[in-house]
């Protein structure tokens, strides 16, 4: 169990801000972690590669994640709404899905609660901040907490 603990895991990130994609990156990369990330903008193209549809056809190249993060606020699927599509689906029924958002407001972060996130996460305003975020979420997710196990 501690080997696969160690193994590199694949966070899918749904963002529409490039600056936000490139900031997380760069946090990931201060981490030293040994973790991928696979970005998409906006949720419409992370139902695509959960589905390896259109560029995201080659399952080699675009392997399952172990973790999903959505932006809540994205074109032409919101994260509210891609959460309730991963949700129905067998297959990411039981995924970890953290929303990572600069909403405050009660009512997303109850509504996605009640959709089925795992965790509801207000984006910080400085990087070192995000990389200690960051941190936690790897720490908790793939080295303190276990993950379901794929049937």
């Amino acid at each position: 169990m501690e080997e696969e603990k160690k193994k590199s895991k694949l966070i899918l990130y749904a963002e529409d801000d490039p600056e936000d994609r490139m900031f997380f990156n760069d946090a990931l990369l201060e981490l030293k972690a040994n973790h991928k990330v696979k970005f998409v903008e906006d949720g419409a193209e992370l139902i695509n590669y959960l589905h390896h549809e259109g560029n995201f056809g080659d399952e080699q190249t675009n392997p399952e994640p172990e973790l999903i993060i959505l932006d809540l606020n994205m074109p032409k699927m919101d994260g509210c709404e891609t959460l309730e599509r991963i949700r129905k689906e067998e297959k990411y029924a039981l995924t970890p899905v953290v929303i990572f958002s600069t909403s405050r407001a009660k009512e997303d972060i109850t509504k996605c609660y009640k959709l089925g996130a795992n965790t509801f996460i207000c984006k910080p305003d400085s990087f070192s901040d995000l990389v200690k975020i960051l941190d936690n979420v790897i720490e908790y997710w793939f080295e303190n907490g276990e993950l379901p196990v794929g049937e």
